[in-house]
């Protein structure tokens, strides 16, 4: 879906693990690294830790990866 409808960013609004509950699977690598979903592959070219949020670059088409590290529960 990303390449398909060309997107350029992704929020992510929740973190993995909320109140000792799975929020969200991590289909993101860490920095360096590499996940393979089926035939799409992603790499992680940049992390940067800010406050409230990380930002990665996730090379499947240079897409933005945005974190919050402080989201609600929903």
């Amino acid at each position: 879906m990303v390449k398909k409808r060309k997107t350029e960013s992704i929020v992510m609004l929740t973190s993995l693990v909320e109140n000792n509950k799975v929020k969200c699977h991590e289909y993101f690598p860490k920095l360096n690294g590499r996940v393979s979903f089926d035939n799409i592959r992603i790499v992680c070219t940049s992390e940067q830790n800010h406050s409230n949020y990380v930002k990665r670059i996730l090379e499947v088409e240079k897409v933005i990866h945005i974190n919050l590290t402080y989201p609600p529960t929903f």
